[in-house]
């Protein structure tokens, strides 16, 4: 790989491999100590400067022997010699001719630098950074990512599973990914956003440094993420991507078209799903959510300056209720001065529209239009500079700048800029003025025009002597601190709001404070345009209005009439245009219609749309994920604020969102009587959503006694439903009622319940509901399935998550039609890379061969044969099967189509996979193949095998050349003369289509085990995945193909394609029919297990585990790899375990020996009664008894010995000549020593001892008894003995054990038909390095000779028992 030459010192760490006069290849100095390269491996990962084992240096003799460029690195020293070659014919020969030093050195780093710069833009153009690019080489090295991911930064980290592993955090559009090399162990580690389900900040294990992020997956996982020291910045970046992948589930997880969106005649979608975006916290200037906006920047370097920038304009526009189109400019701190207020210091803010001022306590405040400035005067007041503001209402504002001359100079100049800039609204600025309820109380009239339903119909329960006083309260306030646009916010403002606002003015507030008075003034005449251009036009949004019209408010006058339900469908019709992927949803009609009793109609369209897309995000959305995510966040408040309520509600299961959400949904306004919903509705647009969980805690504090005693749903619905109805009344012998009590427990005793809380909460809850949201879509899906082909319901599970997948990334740049539930053929070729382990091409290739529009896709879909779509060998199978699928012929797929297209390959018998093959490629439909369906077939059969690994080489090509073969000879309608020339052309077809074979291979899954196997891309050494079916596998591994004929080659020779210059054009009108196709492909024994099972092993139907992937170092194969350097990796780890193993064995080991002590004792004196009873019986025998006695062994017990597994005859007792004991002779006893003998007994116990840490070192090695159950040692020998005797045991099969690797215990791999040198090599580590297991057994003999001949004699590596009796020796 070329790299920027950089400048290094030629030292001794290097050993040359080749030289030249201008260049040096070299490679690493290896180190015999595993101990010494893993060290240095790790340090070099820590501090980021690991390098490559090979590299390339161009000397420079004018800056000194030992110095050099280093301009080109690699892994192996293949890949090294690849660009060894390359300078050798491109580069000497110039140099050669170049006799000036420095113009030589200066021409080649040139031409370096130039290759280094094309390759950078190919793979990461626009990257600045060159730290940026060096990571994104060595990230796209270790991890398999499409080539048109992005890796927007990096950062060091630590991954705490199984102790701390130091290494990189590699974070890009899609995926977060990290790397670590400690001790030998490589770890990596792939996650995609939109498998995050929780992501928080985590303190560190110490408790005292907030350095940590605890990530949470979607299966359960936890990743834990420490010494991070940008924590901070890393969680917002982390916390933006995620939020923008669930942006894209949520869009996903639309319907198909749009109910708000217009239908022409027909009734069908007019145009696809169109991009929406569900805002799930503060939006950002560009209208969408700040958390989940798109690092659009061309260098990743902008990366964080344009994240804070997002967050800064979203707070700005959230703290003013400003429209999303804002962007911050200036800002400054100043000393706000009006008459009538004390001084005020806080911040002033200049936007493209709006000067804005807010104290740190937001007590004071202004939102100004600059189209509303009449006049603006710089003042030199001293060694301030002030700014003096007058209004159109002629209020003026004072502003003292702390700016220095020239930052006070660039301020002037953008706010004199941002002036000029508004000619457009002040010229409609009358108009609007004209509008407004204040305007015309002011000056003697009763209401401006338009206005409401209120002043015709009334207004709920108003008491005029109150609302005259209020009124007047207020346009008093408005003389003094303007109106509407111009007002300024002071504590009176607050105050007056929560006594509760007059009538005559409530909608003018509510639209003041709500933000919506912003909108309308700056889009005149947007809402009868808006009415007038889809008058003529319907939507499924506008079916479910008029359903829900009769149901607004049907106690208010208004709506028993026409005339306020004309204005209350026009309002929502309106809507559902504006927004015509949410369209229309329940409750929006309640709330329209609270409003329209105080606004006009363009008032509650404006005040609608904020509601929806600022203050309820997501509300009213197809999913409700708004209203979802808020339900959360309520659950978690109660939990914080009453815990008693929240241990209750929990303790019986209450389902407290059956009550609330209806609450947060209509605002109370279906919950409280309509004159107190208003009152919370007053403080609802001033504060924010606050309000809703302030007022649902105070609701429940106050009815706490009642809820402590409900035990389910109902009796909850009861005790609400009862205290709702109670509002009116008094408490105690006060004027004060209820709903008094409740809105000053709500603002007093909850105002710890802040804005920036409830954002922070909705970003910790969001991404768990959409995925319950997915989830809940998959689970739906796959029930409403018609026919789900015999797949399991995991298998459905995995087929989805990769049709979903397929469509998340169907367009990187978030320009396709994601919501759109189908997939096109470029989709189906990345679904197929996914559910086939032959099928996977890379980004270029798939976009080579089947990119484009949907245009492009549908004439795919509509080509002829003749025209193939790609130059990729065999890829037009890709097409055959996208079209086999796609039965309703229009393009696209459904998740229907694919089960179904997938079940008639998977779900059938040999001769049915060969007719679907056959069908796949009889692109004309008349039962029979053409000459080109022939030969594609061929070139399908390639495609299938390009990335099979086999013994024999070209084994696949030559079964296709076999297939080519046969198939013209038994071609219908061919002559016999004729079908001998084309089956002697044939191998030319199989010629052209070896590129094939040369694409480069795709990792191939478990063919057994129907999973794919990861394995690092590119590591030659990297030990082959495979399993003990595949080692039998004929598809990786076939029968060899039928003899061919003699030839000169020991391959088939490919010859020219037949042409028509070469034979007559009868000769190429071939017709192979289904029979002659299936005989065919019987010939062969490759093809044959390919349809018989191969094709449906090369399925991926079940989802890989999900793991951090820890192997070690140097790809060296896992049987090479000692005990000692194992030990080594586990450190402390394994020396705990070993320590806790020896305790439990040592303690097994006394109980038994105090067994065995006992039965000793038991056996002894039954043995004196017998005896004693032969003295008598048989005085005959008294001498030879005497002698027995003597030596303490009775005959009968003289042939109980021990005998160790792996011997084929019992050992003989004392000089007794015996035969093989009996097995129920030999479960009474377990040695031949005598009673009271010492010696024997110690060697008893030294041999329990021995066996019983024997059995602990083989469990760790992995070695399982699994055909039979746990035993003692004085079991295993009895079973030992008598297998001995017998001269067989059940448990020998021909099954050897496996030595599986574990990243808790011994790292030791083999694989289970490892060869016996392996497996010599094996015991002789085992033996050399347990130190632990010597200790245990004094004076054991060496175990290589024993264990070597045991494996030698067996013929296979041995058992658990055969390896026990060699380390026994």
């Amino acid at each position: 790989m070329w790299i920027t030459p950089a400048p290094v010192t030629i030292t001794a760490l290097w050993d040359d491999v080749k030289s030249n006069d201008y260049f040096l290849l070299q490679k690493t100095k290896e180190y015999e100590s595993r101990l010494v390269k893993n060290l240095l491996g790790t340090l070099q990962n820590v501090f980021d400067t690991k390098q490559q084992p090979f590299r390339i240096i161009l000397k420079t003799p004018t800056r000194g022997l030992d110095n050099g460029y280093v301009v080109a690195v690699a892994d192996s020293l293949k890949d090294i010699e690849v660009n060894w070659r390359w300078i050798m014919e491109n580069l000497v020969n110039e140099m050669n001719v170049l006799r000036d030093r420095d113009e030589r050195e200066s021409y080649v780093i040139t031409k370096f630098q130039a290759l280094v710069a094309e390759i950078d833009k190919t793979m990461d153009e626009g990257v600045k950074d060159e730290k940026i690019r060096q990571a994104a080489r060595s990230w796209r090295k270790s991890f398999d990512v499409p080539e048109s991911e992005r890796l927007l930064n990096f950062y060091a980290a630590a991954f705490r599973k199984n102790g701390m592993q130091q290494g990189w955090m590699y974070i890009s559009e899609n995926y977060l990914a990290f790397y670590a090399f400690v001790l030998g162990t490589e770890t990596k580690l792939f996650v995609e956003f939109k498998e995050i389900v929780e992501l928080k900040k985590d303190k560190s294990r110490s408790g005292l440094i907030n350095d940590s992020i605890r990530i949470s997956l979607k299966n359960g996982d936890v990743l834990a993420f420490s010494n991070l020291f940008h924590r901070d910045e890393t969680f917002d970046l982390l916390e933006s991507l995620c939020a923008k992948a669930m942006q894209r589930l949520l869009k996903a997880g639309t319907a198909n078209s749009a109910p708000g969106r217009a239908l022409p005649a027909d009734g069908a979608a007019a145009h696809p799903i169109g991009e929406i975006e569900i805002n799930l916290g503060p939006t950002t200037a560009d209208g969408a959510s700040a958390s989940a906006a798109a690092p659009g920047g061309t260098d990743p370097s902008d990366l964080q300056s344009s994240i804070k920038a997002q967050r800064k304009n979203a707070a700005y526009t959230t703290q003013f209720n400003l429209p999303p189109s804002e962007h911050v400019m200036a800002e400054c701190e100043i000393i706000f001065n009006m008459a009538g207020l004390p001084e005020s210091f806080g911040k002033l803010y200049l936007s493209e529209t709006f000067l804005c001022f807010a104290t740190e306590r937001e007590d004071v405040s202004f939102s100004l239009p600059l189209f509303a400035v009449k006049r603006v005067e710089r003042v030199n007041v001293k060694s301030e500079v002030q700014l003096v503001i007058e209004t159109w209402h002629a209020t003026k504002l004072q502003l003292s700048l702390f700016l220095d001359k020239l930052a006070l100079a660039r301020f002037c100049t953008v706010l004199r800029d941002n002036l000029r800039a508004q000619s457009a609204n002040v010229k409609s600025l009358s108009a609007f003025l004209g509008t407004c309820t204040t305007e015309a109380l002011l000056v003697g009239k009763k209401h401006a025009d338009p206005h409401g339903l209120g002043v015709t119909f009334g207004y709920p329960q108003a008491t005029k002597s109150k609302d005259k006083q209020k009124l007047k309260a207020w346009l008093t306030y408005c003389r003094e601190r303007g109106r509407h646009i111009s007002m300024v916010r002071t504590p009176m403002f607050t105050r007056l709001i929560h006594i509760g606002i007059p009538n005559r003015l409530r909608g003018e507030v509510w639209e003041l404070a709500s933000g919506a008075v912003y909108l309308r003034c700056t889009n005149p005449g947007f809402y009868a345009k808006l009415l007038d251009d889809n008058k003529d036009k319907k939507s499924f949004s506008l079916e479910e209005i008029e359903k829900d019209l009769n149901r607004s408010l049907p106690e208010y006058p208004a709506y028993q009439e026409a005339k306020g339900i004309d204005s209350l469908r026009r309002v929502l019709m309106a809507y559902s245009w504006k927004d015509p992927e949410l369209g229309y949803c329940q409750a929006m009609n309640l709330i329209v219609s609270a409003l329209l009793i105080y606004m006009s109609e363009e008032q509650a369209f404006w005040t609608i749309c904020v509601l929806c897309d600022r203050v309820l995000p997501g509300y009213y959305s197809t999913t409700m994920v708004g209203a979802q995510i808020d339900s959360h966040v309520f659950e978690s408040f109660i939990e914080k604020f009453l815990p008693p309520i929240a241990a209750h509600i929990k303790k019986y299961d209450i389902q407290l969102s059956v009550a609330c959400l209806s609450w947060f949904l209509s605002i109370f306004i279906n919950t409280l009587p309509l004159y107190h919903a208003f009152r919370v509705l007053d403080c609802f647009f001033l504060d924010g959503p606050r309000v809703l969980f302030q007022v649902a805690l105070a609701i429940l504090k106050l009815n706490s006694d009642a809820i402590l005693k409900v035990q389910d749903d109902g009796m909850l619905l009861h005790v609400f439903k009862v205290y709702f109805a109670s509002l009116d009344e008094p408490i105690g012998s006060g004027k004060a009622t209820k709903f008094d009590q409740l809105l000053f427990t709500a603002l007093r005793e909850f105002r710890g319940v802040t804005t920036e809380m409830v954002h922070d909460a909705r970003r910790a809850h969001q991404l768990k509901v959409v995925h319950g949201i997915e989830s809940f879509k998959k689970r739906s899906v796959i029930r409403n399935l018609r026919d789900p082909s015999k797949f399991t319901r995991p298998q459905l599970d995995w087929l989805w998550e990769c049709y979903s997948g397929v469509l998340f990334y169907g367009n990187r740049r978030g320009d396709a039609k994601l919501a759109d539930s189908e997939i096109g053929l470029e989709q189906f070729a990345r679904l197929l890379g996914l559910v086939t382990t032959w099928g996977r091409l890379s980004a270029t290739e798939i976009s080579q061969a089947f990119g484009g529009s949907a245009a492009s896709t549908a004439a795919a879909a509509a080509a002829t044969p003749t025209s193939p779509s790609s130059a990729i060998t065999g890829a037009y199978l890709v097409e055959l099967l996208f079209r086999f699928m796609d039965t309703d012929a229009n393009g696209s797929l459904g998740f229907q189509d694919l089960v179904t297209g997938l079940g008639k390959l998977v779900f059938t018998d040999l001769n049915g996979r060969m007719e679907r093959f056959f069908e796949i490629h009889d692109t004309d439909k008349d039962g029979q193949l053409a000459r080109e369906d022939v030969l594609r077939v061929s070139e399908s059969l390639l495609f299938i095998f390009r990335n099979e690994k086999t013994a024999e080489e070209d084994v696949h090509l030559n079964a296709v050349s076999n297939f080519l073969r046969v198939a013209f000879h038994m071609a219908e309608a061919a002559p016999a003369p004729a079908a001998a020339a084309v089956a002697d052309a044939a191998p030319a077809q199989v010629a052209e289509s070896t590129p094939a074979v040369e694409t480069p291979p795709a990792p191939v899954a478990d063919a057994a085990a129907v999973e794919p196997a990861p394995a690092a891309a590119g590591d030659a050494s990297a030990p082959a995945a495979t399993t003990e079916t595949t080692m039998t596998d004929p598809l990786l591994n076939p029968p060899p193909a039928p003899a061919e004929p003699a030839a000169a080659d020991p391959a088939p020779a490919p010859v020219p394609e037949p042409t028509p210059n070469d034979q007559p054009a009868a000769e190429q009108d071939i017709i192979v029919s289904m029979p002659a196709f299936r005989a065919t492909l019987l010939t062969d024994p490759v093809l044959e297990y390919l349809f018989h099972e191969g094709l449906v092993r090369s399925f991926i139907l079940v989802a890989p585990a999900r793991s951090t992937d820890s192997s070690s170092s140097a790809g060296a194969p896992a049987e090479e790899r000692s005990v000692l350097d194992s030990l080594f990796k586990g450190g402390k780890r394994f020396a705990n375990v070993v320590k806790v193993n020896v305790s439990e064995a040592k303690k097994r080991s006394s109980d038994m020996v105090k067994e065995l002590d006992e039965r000793r004792r038991r056996e002894a004196a039954e043995r004196q009664a017998r005896r004693a009873a032969s003295v008598k019986s048989a005085t005959s025998d008294t001498e030879g008894e005497g002698g027995a006695r003597e030596a303490g062994v009775d005959d009968e017990d003289s042939s109980l010995v021990l005998v160790e597994k792996g011997a084929t005859s019992p050992t003989a007792g004392s000089g007794s000549g015996s035969g093989p004991p009996s097995p129920t002779k030999s479960a009474k006893s377990t040695t031949s020593s005598t009673t009271g003998a010492a010696p024997s007994a110690a060697r008893d116990k030294s041999t329990l001892q021995m066996l019983s840490e024997v059995d602990k070192f083989l469990d760790q090695l992995g070695f399982d008894d699994d055909d039979s159950p746990a035993s003692t040692p004085a079991a295993s020998r009895l079973e030992l003995h008598q297998t001995s005797a017998l001269g067989h045991s059940d448990r020998e099969e021909n099954n050897p054990g496996r030595l599986v690797r574990n990243e808790s215990s011994l790292s030791v791999v083999a694989d289970t038909k490892s060869s016996l040198d392996d497996f010599t090599r094996l015991v002789g580590d085992i033996r050399s390095s347990n130190q632990d297991l010597k200790s245990l057994v004094p004076d054991t003999p060496t175990v290589g000779t024993p264990a070597t001949a045991v494996a030698q004699a067996s013929g296979k590596v041995p058992e658990k028992s055969e390896l026990k009796q060699a380390l026994l020796g």
